[in-house]
């Protein structure tokens, strides 16, 4: 039943005229992912922000040591 229902909400989506997927990265955002930091004027929080993604690092898992 569920393998079933799982390819409905594509198949909905895709009948509305939408499609699934991360969106496609622009050139500004390649070159900021591909040189990060030769640039020392470029700090690790202007980085994030070109990439929309959190400059901070993730927490640690509460199971891993």
């Amino acid at each position: 039943m569920i393998v079933i229902g799982t390819g409905e909400g594509p198949a909905a989506a895709h009948g509305r005229g939408r499609a699934g997927g991360r969106p496609s990265a622009t050139e500004e955002v390649i070159r900021a992912a591909r040189d990060p930091l030769p640039d020392p004027g470029r700090s690790i929080t202007s980085i994030a922000r070109v990439l929309g993604v959190s400059p901070h690092p993730r927490p640690p898992h509460p199971d891993l040591p």
